[in-house]
């Protein structure tokens, strides 16, 4: 067998080899350059199985026609690599349509004119090579996105045929021995992308197990997440049944003693009118004025406590100082029977607050202190701020009234829930409506105090001054 004949029997084993593992390859990572390439090597092996088979141009010369089904099969070959090469070593879209175009058109154009005869053999070698070249040159720019990936040895290797050729045109090598060096390239190149194209696929599947641990370490925390927010949500909902049962409850029972009080002493009233008793008639009238009053007072109540929760937050400079001398100066004339002593501290510092919502907070406030240190011997109301270790200012109303145990702590703020209300007239809902205020702002009500020393209430804003007045 003629060595030429050999040598393609050896091509076809290893071409075709090649060829099934690129199509592996193709399987794992679904790209489209490695089917382009198998379908290249294909041709050449078909190329590869020509000569062998013997349909090659024997002792030709370089002007001589080629061996069509060789020469055929040899351009469908380069023609698929480089596009697929193209994809392979993914140059910029714009550049990559404009060689893929190309390539096409050349390569079109030289089956034409291979088909007219109107190339030999020497042209056909040089297109070949010229596209070897080419293929060089896209090997270097794959050695800039894949360092170190054997894209060098390619390089190298591709240009082995393009020299081979220069060499036997020069008469340094056999046009035999040149033909047979055709082989290098197409092992060389076919190996090297096999292997690169191995390891992306284990770095892809790499990448989808990290990304498949990353969802499902995510998915789990979103399920804590869930499962803390329904808890909590829960929580919420539970506190929210029970609020709204009190609430049915005190309001029932508030509403129902002055209205049935009222429709009593509405009848006891017809009565004396009857009887011509005025004096008793008027009496009754000023009872039923006081329970209209109490009823009156619970519905304003109420309706403080849903707009303490509704609308939005309008934030704007609240000079706090004036505003706490204003509210304490209107408490202390409404209630001039009882003698009040108020001290505001100088420097309280501004706020950036909704004004409306801060003055119901200090009225509130001011007006629980005002209630239950009435009956102190010297009746006394502070308001002052001080600052936190961690910078935040934390405001004060403190009394000196009759104070609470820790026990009653946890009542003060729940609404309808009344301390003292054997002694105090009230219905439970101002602490209600402070706190709601206050955490629409983003801050904190707590409270302290002692049962006949008094109590102090503490509260905090998100939004506070840099500095507090000096």
């Amino acid at each position: 067998m003629p060595l030429d004949e050999l040598m393609a029997v050896v091509g076809v084993a290893v071409q075709g080899t090649l060829t099934l593992l690129l199509l592996v390859v193709w399987r794992s990572l679904k790209a489209r350059w490695a089917l382009l390439l198998s379908a290249g090597f294909v041709a050449v092996t078909l190329q590869y199985c020509c000569v062998a088979a013997g349909h090659y141009a024997s002792g030709a010369g370089w002007s001589d026609p080629p061996a069509n089904p060789n020469a055929v099969f040899s351009l469908i070959a380069h023609g698929l690599i480089t596009w697929g090469l193209i994809t392979y070593v993914d140059v910029p879209p714009l550049l990559g349509r404009r060689l893929r175009a190309a390539t096409l058109l050349l390569f079109g154009l030289a089956l034409i004119a291979l088909a007219c005869g109107l190339l030999t053999r020497g042209e056909t070698a040089a297109l070949i090579g010229a596209f070897m070249c080419a293929w060089a040159l896209l090997f270097g720019w794959a050695m800039r996105r894949e360092p170190r990936a054997g894209h060098g040895i390619v390089m190298m290797a591709v240009l082995v045929y393009p020299a081979s050729m220069v060499a036997a045109l020069a008469g340094w090598l056999s046009q035999g021995l040149a033909g047979i060096l055709f082989i290098v390239p197409h092992a060389v190149l076919g190996m090297v992308i096999l292997t690169t194209g191995l390891v992306r696929a284990q770095a892809s599947s790499v990448r989808e197990l990290a990304a498949r641990q990353a969802v499902q370490a995510e998915l789990e925390r979103t399920n804590q997440t869930l499962e803390l927010r329904v808890a909590l949500r829960t929580a919420q909902l539970r506190e929210t049944i029970e609020g709204l049962e009190s609430f049915n409850r005190s309001v029932s029972h508030d509403l129902r003693g002055p209205l049935g009080g009222i429709t009593g002493v509405s009848r006891m009233a017809r009565e004396a009118l009857g009887r011509g008793d005025l004096t008793a008639a008027d009496r009754l009238l000023a009872a039923i004025a006081r329970q209209s009053e109490s009823s009156t007072d619970l519905v304003t109540s109420l309706l403080q406590l849903a707009r303490s929760a509704e609308g939005a937050v309008e934030r704007r400079t609240v000079h706090t100082g004036a505003l706490v001398r204003e509210v304490a100066d209107l408490l202390m004339g409404a209630a001039a029977s009882t003698p009040q002593v108020v001290a505001i501290q100088d420097d309280l510092p501004d706020l950036q607050a909704d004004p409306a919502l801060v003055r119901q907070v200090f009225a509130n406030l001011l007006a629980n202190g005002f209630k239950f240190s009435g009956s102190s011997e010297n009746p006394r109301v502070e308001v002052g701020a001080t600052r936190s270790p961690e910078g935040t200012v934390v405001f004060h109303v403190r009394d000196n009234g009759v104070g609470f145990t820790e026990a009653q702590v946890r009542d003060l703020f729940v609404p309808f829930r009344r301390l003292h209300a054997e002694r105090f007239e009230g219905h439970g809902i101002g602490l209600t409506i402070v706190r709601r205020i206050v955490e629409r702002h983003g801050g904190r009500l707590w409270a302290e105090g002692r049962p006949g020393e008094g109590a102090t209430f503490y509260f905090t804003l998100e939004e506070q001054p840099s500095t507090m007045a000096n």
